[in-house]
């Protein structure tokens, strides 16, 4: 399996769009006769205003700070230890055995032992924390003495590993009805010692790490209100490290700086609703699909960045991927005969998104589809509502999804979600033989079939996968923009 983001396009190959571009993924090479820095800054739009692990299954401060009993290795799919050393799966393909790491300490000096695990596991599904919605088949978590845990599932989980790499462990006796406090404790590489929710977290070497120690002993993590604040930031030498930025950034940056446009991992993802409304007609979805140039949006939104989906909802690299699926070709005329012939001329759609993104993108689909003949209404939502509708039942005919793979490199994430504006009985049998398959080649065959279904049957909206946008400056290097929302920080490093 090659990674999810081999086929990036980076933004050297934009190069002849912008025509300025210089271009580098980590940063240049810095003379060995420099010293290195020992702190780093980094700043992101992406904001923390509390620190629990247990909550969330992303954050530079959670992959730095905390660890899970497993990791994925990208290129291949398959679990890494972490803070479990090994593990082994009984022949009733439901009890997992996890043996864990010895003389592992948390930050506040506690032991790290199986009891940790258990209480980290159930307070994530007692409490409905995000995590959870990937422990759905998890029915019991038990310590088997101090240093081994057994997981037992429903029925076989072929995805438990990666489901675990994003299920973080704390300390049980730093927990408080409230959470944990200002700074928490993890056993991760580094320690939080400061912490300003939504504007700032201070990170310090672990000097008491199990594992190699990180490149850099100190890290600041500072949060901006947007992108263009983060860039203006950034140009102005306040941050080593800009996180998230916007598009534009690569044609203003540059020609000045080392920025990366790595794909991070995530797609746009629109959705039909093929349960009601107009794209309960199959043919409506077809010609909704041959409406929007994709190309054109690429081109005009991420300087010729961004990656086209192809008509499936695996990249390649990510299980469920084949290469014989294609997007249906750009075609207006023939979009627009088909809403004629079905007699959906004027039809109102709804398109639902995030108030807070991708305004410009959620316009120009609209514009395209109304060239089609539909009438398009926009309903720009704050992100709360959207995550009801998200997760739920939604009114939408269209509805914004985005999709990541960073941390389980499989389309089954994407088959949920698709599983909930779409009840048809073909496609829950499609789905539910990928779910319990253990043998990896017979599940990716089932993933692949599954995929073209929604591929013939239309049920997403194809647009483009958007680019990461990172920039370093001069002298830093180690840092990896595919990681999405993410940073892995431990391998950075600054010459000063």
């Amino acid at each position: 399996m090659n990674k999810p983001w081999s086929r990036r396009l980076y933004a050297g190959t934009a190069l002849s769009l912008a025509g300025v571009l210089a271009v580098s993924a980590c940063g240049n090479s810095a003379s060995s006769e420099q010293a290195a820095a020992d702190s780093v800054s980094v700043g992101s739009i992406v904001s923390t205003s509390a620190i629990n692990p247990l909550m969330s299954y992303y954050g530079t401060w959670l992959l730095a700070a905390y660890e899970p009993l497993v990791t994925v290795d990208p290129a291949t799919g398959e679990g890494q230890p972490s803070l479990a050393e090994s593990w082994e799966l009984a022949e009733d393909e439901l009890t997992w055995t996890f043996k864990l790491r010895e003389g592992v300490t948390f930050h506040d000096g506690s032991e790290f032992t199986a009891e940790d695990v258990v209480f980290s596991l159930t307070t994530i599904q007692e409490k409905g924390y995000q995590p959870a919605t990937y422990l759905t088949q998890v029915e019991s978590v038990t310590a088997v003495g101090d240093y081994e845990v057994q997981i037992v599932t429903s029925e076989p989980t072929p995805l438990l590993l990666s489901q675990l790499s994003l299920a973080y462990i704390a300390p049980s006796d730093a927990w408080t009805e409230e959470g944990f406090n200002s700074t928490g404790a993890g056993t991760g590489p580094y320690e939080i010692t400061g912490f300003d929710a939504g504007q700032s977290i201070t990170l310090t070497a672990n000097d008491d790490y199990w594992g190699e120690a990180p490149a850099t002993p100190n890290v600041t993590l500072r949060t901006f209100s947007d992108q263009t604040s983060l860039q203006s930031a950034f140009e102005a030498g306040e941050v080593d490290i800009a996180h998230q930025l916007g598009p534009n950034a690569i044609q203003v940056l540059g020609s000045n700086y080392n920025v990366s446009t790595e794909w991070g991992g995530s797609l746009n993802f629109f959705q039909f609703n093929a349960d009601k409304g107009a794209f309960a007609n199959p043919e409506l979805r077809r010609a909704a699909n041959l409406a929007v140039d994709a190309e054109a949006l690429t081109a005009s939104m991420t300087a010729g960045a961004g990656e086209i989906e192809d008509g499936q909802l695996a990249l390649e690299g990510v299980a469920g991927y084949s290469p014989d699926i294609t997007r249906p070709e750009f075609d207006p005329e023939e979009a627009k005969k088909i809403v004629e012939a079905e007699g959906a001329t004027g039809t109102e759609i709804t398109i639902t998104g995030q108030s807070s993104q991708n305004k410009n993108l959620y316009e120009a689909m609209g514009q395209m589809l109304e060239a089609a003949g539909f009438k398009v209404k926009l309903n720009l939502v704050e992100i709360a509502d959207w995550v009801v509708q998200a997760r739920g039942t939604t009114d939408a005919d269209i509805l914004y999804r985005g999709l990541s793979f960073n941390g389980i490199y499989d389309i089954d994430r994407g088959f949920t979600t698709i599983s909930r504006m779409n009840s048809s009985e073909e496609w829950a049998a499609l789905y539910d033989a990928t779910r319990n398959e253990m043998d990896k080649e017979t599940r990716e065959e089932l993933l692949i079939e599954a995929s073209e279904y929604v591929n013939e049957q239309n049920l997403a909206l194809w647009t483009f996968a958007a680019p990461a946008v990172g920039a370093v400056q001069d002298g830093v290097e180690g840092v990896d923009f595919s990681t999405g929302l993410s940073l892995h920080l431990t391998d950075v490093t600054k010459t000063s």
